[in-house]
């Protein structure tokens, strides 16, 4: 049965229970370190235990209260009521800590140790704004550990702090604290990181803004293809909290190298395998026990409001779970916080939803609709968020082997990784908001977006001017123009950077190198995780396609000047240490020369003279990785890419 924390809590501030961690190995910046106080030396001057109301004293060793020890290490500041039975009501405050300058998000971190006896006694955390004490904390039963503060609603130059004990007239044991840090950021956009305290408004290009559903998401109702079905309701719509019901699928999934054609679907946000699981506070991966994949493992309550639906592909070869507008375990009906998300098991034969591929290799689909809580309330959830952080990612049930994409409790855009391999903080919630992930449920590993690439060629003057258009460059390293006589066989004309499109989204490229009278090209999406995408390949024959762009309804395009320098053969491919080029030059001029890697990295650079016509050089690149790499030639009237293998 579950159990309720009875708290009260500022709705501004924002308490969470912190686990045991080791040290961060997250992207982003660090935090300054305002306050710190371990207590090893004494109370400190500038801070202030006014005597308590009983006699009563504050005190610094290493000593237990009664049984109970120190949460935290070595000596800790507390009031021992169980010794003395005296204390009433005691309080202590630290000195005044300036916030004024860190928007981008300000904490207060301590161990405590309270420990009631028969209904007596409550423990209070105040924070002083610079103008009253405000309650942050109350809580009226035993605990130990140590907590985190979100102190960012209140910056101000003279934030203080108060903790208090009172025994409420009766004998009880006491509480102390140890290891006080307040901390903050300050707001750095630019970095590529989505921080405390950074927003789509205020840090634009660190955290993306997502207002739409995904091109990705089912709507219940619906298949893949857009075309009207009927869902069927989880346990024919029967009202339970902690649920499961067993589905067969119709099909194999591959999960960590072992098919499986039947899942459980469990009302707290996941999928398993082999068995049910009821658990209603969610873990971070990894757990030993249970096979699952969780699109949002948490503490959802469908009597909260919401309904969680399921559709079986009737050819066997997908299956579409939807939560849609759920809340959580402890929140009135109707609940004002909701989420929606879903799950989309699929097999080798689909490969889009809707118009849009999906990566090769996925098997398992997150999409997501409005996000707004991550926490119920028996999982130390307060309105929703806090608490024990909801889950998103792969679990293999071993204990060692999982994927997760994060761990979520609070109400930001903040991302920062994953918590299981990055050892990362939670992150928040709005990051989710319409947010579609892909994964190989094989492999157990996250899949890049696929992207959809338009491509249109028009032949004029004796050029062939290639326009494409693409709909996501996120981890895009660089486009490939490839040629061929027939719609089999390519070479490479041109590599492209995607960070200079002639308009969002937009490229081009004019071929002017000798031509063939039939002429087909295709572009090649090469992504820094190693993946490639072809486009369509397209057909032109010399002066036989007039066609305006405009006409074709894409943007008009710039012609380029005519290069005249092109690289003639290249070889050996795959190299050693050398490379033999044979080109053509317009003129007497110097090239540049530059290798990069396929992450487009540059590992090797030169430059070397050059004779009007056709020139035999060889370039020493030395020692280098096996591998893809490109060779860029520039001259001053042309330039020219080549891809080679490094074994």
């Amino acid at each position: 049965m579950k159990q309720l924390l009875r708290l009260v809590l500022l709705p501004c501030l924002i308490i969470v229970v912190i686990l045991p961690r080791v040290a961060a190995q997250c992207p982003g910046s660090g935090m300054d370190t305002l306050l710190i106080e371990k207590f090893e030396e004494g109370v400190p001057l500038d801070w202030t235990t006014p005597e308590t109301s009983d006699g009563g004293q504050w005190q610094v060793n290493a000593f237990p209260i009664g049984y109970f020890p120190n949460p935290g290490y070595g000596k800790w500041l507390y009031v021992n009521d169980e010794r003395t039975n005296k204390v009433g009501k005691a309080k202590v405050e630290s000195p005044s800590v300036d916030l004024s300058d860190y928007e981008g998000g300000a904490f207060l971190e301590f161990d405590l140790l309270f420990q009631e006896y028969a209904d007596s006694s409550v423990f209070h955390l105040e924070v002083w704004d610079g103008d009253n004490w405000i309650k942050a904390w109350e809580v009226d039963q035993d605990f130990s550990g140590r907590l985190q503060v979100d102190l960012t609603p209140l910056i101000h130059p003279q934030i203080k702090i108060r903790w208090s004990f009172d025994d409420e007239g009766a004998w009880a044991w006491g509480m102390g604290i140890d290891n006080v840090v307040v901390y903050g950021k300050v707001i750095e956009c630019g970095n590529g990181v989505c921080e405390v305290g950074e927003s789509p408004e205020n840090c634009p290009g660190d955290c993306p803004q997502r207002t739409e559903a995904s091109a990705y998401w089912v709507p219940v109702g619906q298949d893949l293809q857009g075309q009207k079905v009927n869902y069927r309701d989880f346990r024919g719509r029967t009202i339970c909290d902690d649920c499961a019901e067993p589905i067969e699928l119709g099909f194999p999934l591959d999960f960590f190298g072992t098919s499986f054609q039947e899942v459980f679907l469990n009302s707290n946000g996941n999928l398993t395998f082999e068995r049910d699981f009821l658990s209603y506070t969610p873990e971070s991966f990894c757990l030993s026990g249970p096979k699952m994949i969780a699109p949002f493992f948490s503490d959802v309550d469908i009597a909260t409001g919401g309904q969680l639906q399921y559709y079986k592909d009737p050819d066997q070869h997908y299956a579409i779970f939807t939560w849609s507008d759920v809340g959580y375990y402890g929140c009135d009906f109707p609940c004002e916080l909701t989420n929606t998300f879903q799950a989309i098991l699929v097999d080798s034969t689909v490969q889009h939803i809707g118009h849009y591929p999906i990566p090769h290799g996925a098997n398992v689909i997150f999409t997501y609709g409005d996000m707004s809580w991550t926490t119920g309330n028996s999982s130390g959830g307060v309105e929703g968020l806090a608490g024990s952080p909801a889950t998103v990612g792969l679990n293999k049930g071993e204990g060692t082997i999982c994927n997760d994409y994060g761990t979520f409790d609070h109400d930001s855009h903040q991302y920062l990784g994953n918590t299981q391999d990055l050892q990362c903080p939670p992150n928040g919630i709005q990051h989710l908001d319409y947010l579609t992930l892909f994964l190989s449920a094989t492999d157990g590993v996250f899949l890049e977006p696929s992207t959809h690439i338009d491509i249109v060629v028009k032949s004029k003057e004796e050029k062939n001017v290639l326009l494409w258009t693409i709909d996501n460059t996120e981890g895009s390293a660089y486009f490939i123009v490839q040629r061929g006589a027939d719609s089999l066989s390519f070479e490479d004309l041109e590599w492209v950077d995607p960070l200079h499109p002639i308009e969002p989204g937009a490229y081009t490229f004019t071929d002017t190198t000798p031509l063939p009278e039939d002429n087909y090209y295709r572009i090649w999406h090469l992504k820094k995780n190693g993946e490639a995408q072809f486009s369509s390949v397209e057909h032109v024959r010399m002066a036989s396609n007039p066609t305006g762009a405009s006409e074709l309804g894409q943007p008009e395009w710039s012609i380029e000047s005519n290069p005249t320098f092109y690289i003639q053969k290249i070889g050996p491919n795959p190299f050693e240490q050398e490379l033999n080029v044979q080109f053509f030059s317009p003129d007497d001029h110097r090239l540049a020369c530059k290798l990069f890697n396929r992450a487009g990295m540059l590992v090797w650079e030169s430059s070397l003279a050059s004779q009007e016509g056709e020139n035999f050089k060889t370039l020493r690149v030395g020692s280098l990785a096996s591998g893809e790499y490109v060779l860029h030639m520039i001259h001053p009237k042309g330039k020219a890419y080549k891809r080679l293998i490094r074994r």
